[in-house]
């Protein structure tokens, strides 16, 4: 047996707030769901081959597939980019809050991810570069040693091996855009970073800056005719070298509870467009497999739904024997192992991880990181303190609660953390920052503001919002544009709003105009003299909008976890958010709705609408009360009190479950009813969250 303490292990290995499906730590069990990423993997050859054939019977794929929370969807698109890179590009979409996703939207997320680099070569270099080779008769699989042959050329004879492969293209396909083909095949050509990202934006449909116009010799962006020739061209071009391989993530966030169903519909459209019309793609949808059953499918047409769900996967939670292997292999990832596997776990302990039921590896790895900050590891006398917590009262259910609410706020760091790399690429890129991301975190933020209703979210149009509070109607425009025209035409625009609503222009400081825009300037200071709102965001706000965004969508995905790896409700989320985030201080929701009000009777100055929790999937729940029943007086009302008093603001799905581990025949009309019976000292934030509202709690 081993007395010695292993380093804490790495936060990319154990800690999984904020599942990255870029990120560079990345353990894999080939064997686990090797089913599904080889039906992918079967797909992508499929299409590879097929376009290196002259029958001329290129088509898209699609795939669905379907899994539990924790099961590993992230894990599979990292698996699949790890090994098939750089023989396929990849591309990670998730659903936009409100408002509906696009074919330019998905272009430009394409060209936004063509610079990232998987395999230590840009998707870029690796598309053209395959695709290039694959024409001149060269083997695809050497992208980056096709391209430096290409750029040792001078630059007559590239243009001209670039002119001819622009011709080959269009004889086999000749719905291709030439224009569009020449400037992506140039882009890694192109000398200095500033001009390849220049060409990477109008490839994208994004609009220009003056400069970049100028460096490219273009007079403006891609025309919405342009962009779906320019989306068909890239798809055809890619298919023989590098098919691009669209992954539709969080697809249970197009669910709307008691709404229309108009988002999936939408999206429904949107995946039997690229289906039908686009060549040589590969589209993999993913969704939690309940919410699919009940949320999505039944609203899809019978054409979308043999087009969404042409080919279904399921995902598998681990095995027995593929658990053990994974602890066998997150182990070697330690910096030293002064004893073989089971070290540091202990066999015990191994063994009971690898016997139950419904253990995710997601909650594996949770397990193990908890195992590993305990101390002494690697006995098989005693389980360690955590496991025999449950004897433990109230000490253990402080340590719960506490570590409940640290997991929450280590989730809300990470995905702040990748809020602002995300506005450091748009800031590289020269660009603002995600406008549709934009739109949704600001709907989001107006969700915890009392009297606040969102009834309009589109990211295509010049105001992107519209507002209720109360009697009042506000007109949000979110002013992204970086040339002054389009800046110009769309402050006109906003200024026909303003006529029936109360305007307000929201603009990144980092977007700040030149004085030499005077006309821009002109039409800014009449906007504001006629009684619009200018409001300036600064990068800590903007970041704050963007994770929040990302983060209800996480918690909507059951992608937020309790400190055991258990999906958190997204009930519980909402209700960390009120007491934690002080979401209606916020710069931009003062801005739409006003200070938050403050010290009314019928309690604090916002307000989570009522938007039902997804489904309870409790498969594996080792948490403990949050007060031991022995400390609870007789009778679910007294249970309720002291765990309510304990929690100080909880979902009532949460608090039914608490109720229920100390009395176990305690119904939810039972809770609801108790909770009626306490009158005032509860307060009620909505119809699903609530809290204490005496002693220190008061206010909260």
């Amino acid at each position: 047996m081993s007395t010695l303490r292993p380093p804490a292990p790495s936060e990319a290995l154990f800690e999984h707030h904020h599942a990255d499906p870029w990120g560079k730590s990345f353990v894999d069990l080939p064997s686990l769901n090797a089913r599904v990423s080889d039906a992918i993997a079967s797909a992508i050859q499929s299409v590879r081959l097929t376009a290196r054939e002259e029958s001329g019977e290129l088509r898209s794929k699609s795939i669905l597939v379907l899994g539990p929370a924790g099961a590993g969807k992230t894990h599979l698109f990292a698996r699949l980019r790890r090994r098939l890179g750089p023989r396929a590009v990849f591309v990670h979409l998730r659903p936009l809050v409100g408002t509906e996703m696009t074919p330019r939207y998905v272009l430009a997320q394409i060209f936004q991810q063509l610079v990232y680099e998987p395999a230590g070569l840009r998707q870029i270099d690796a598309l053209v570069g395959a695709s290039l080779a694959h024409l001149e008769g060269e083997p695809p699989d050497l992208p980056r040693a096709f391209l430096d042959h290409m750029r040792e050329m001078d630059e007559d004879k590239r243009q001209g091996r670039i002119d001819a492969a622009v011709e080959r293209v269009l004889e086999r396909h000749p719905e291709a855009d030439d224009t569009y083909l020449a400037r992506l095949i140039e882009t890694p050509f192109l000398a200095g970073v500033v001009k390849q990202r220049a060409a990477l934006a109008w490839l994208g449909g994004r609009e220009l800056e003056e400069s970049q116009a100028r460096r490219l010799g273009v007079s403006g962006g891609l025309s919405e005719d342009r962009m779906l020739q320019g989306l068909k061209t890239l798809g055809v071009f890619a298919a023989p070298g590098t098919p691009i391989v669209l992954v539709f993530d969080q697809l249970e966030n197009l669910v709307e509870e008691g709404g229309s169903g108009a988002r999936v519909r939408a999206f429904g459209n949107l995946v039997a467009e690229l289906f039908d019309t686009m060549r040589g793609l590969v589209l993999v949808q993913m969704a939690l497999d309940t919410e699919w059953d009940r949320g999505i499918f039944p609203l899809l047409s019978e054409a979308q739904k043999t087009r969404l769900s042409v080919q279904k996967e399921l995902l598998s939670l681990p095995t027995p024997d593929e658990k053990r292997e994974l602890l066998k292999r997150w182990a070697a990832e330690l910096p030293f192992h002064p004893e073989p596997f089971p070290w540091p776990f202990g066999e015990k302990r191994v063994n009971r991880w690898c016997e139950t039921l419904g253990l995710t590896p997601r909650m594996l790895q949770i397990e193990c990181k908890h195992a590993l900050a305990e101390g002494t590891l690697g006995s098989d006398d005693a389980l360690a303190p955590r496991d025999t917590m449950v004897d433990q009262g109230e000490i253990a259910s402080e340590i719960e609660t506490r570590a409940a609410e640290d997991a929450l706020t280590n989730a809300w760091a990470s995905h702040l953390t990748h809020a602002r790399a995300a506005l450091d690429e748009a800031a590289r890129d020269r660009r603002s920052a995600d406008t549709a991301r934009l739109a949704g975190g600001i709907a989001s933020a107006l969700r915890f503001l009392r009297g606040a209703k969102t009834v309009k979210v589109d990211a295509r149009q010049p105001v992107q919002l519209v507002v209720k509070t109360g009697d009042a109607e506000h007109a949000v425009c979110i002013l992204h544009q970086n040339h002054p025209r389009s800046v110009a035409a769309s402050l006109d625009r906003a200024k026909e709003a303003a006529a029936k609503a109360r305007l307000v222009v929201v603009r990144e400081r980092a977007l700040d105009f030149p004085p030499t825009w005077k006309q821009v300037h002109t039409r800014q200071l009449d906007l504001v003299k006629g009684g619009a709102v200018w409001h300036t965001l600064d990068r800590d706000d903007a970041a704050n909008l963007l994770a929040l965004e990302s983060f209800l969508a996480a918690a909507r995905s059951r992608d937020l976890e309790d400190e055991r790896g258990q999906a958190l409700d997204e009930s519980e989320v909402l209700a960390w958010i009120i007491e934690r985030l002080s979401v209606p201080s916020w710069s931009v929701v003062r801005a739409i709705g006003g200070d938050p009000i403050d010290g009314e009777e019928d309690g604090p100055g916002y307000i989570v609408e009522e938007l039902p929790s997804s489904p309870n999937v409790d498969v594996y729940v080792p948490g403990r009360p949050s007060i031991p029943p022995e400390k609870v007086e007789d009778g679910t009302g007294g249970a309720l009190s002291a765990i309510l008093t304990q929690l100080r603001i909880a979902s009532l799905d949460r608090l039914v479950r608490e109720v229920a581990r100390v009395k176990p025949k305690a119904s939810r009309a039972e809770v609801v009813g108790a909770l009626e019976r306490m009158g005032g000292r509860v307060r009620w934030f909505g119809r699903s969250i609530l809290g204490i509202a005496d002693g220190n709690a008061e206010g909260r």
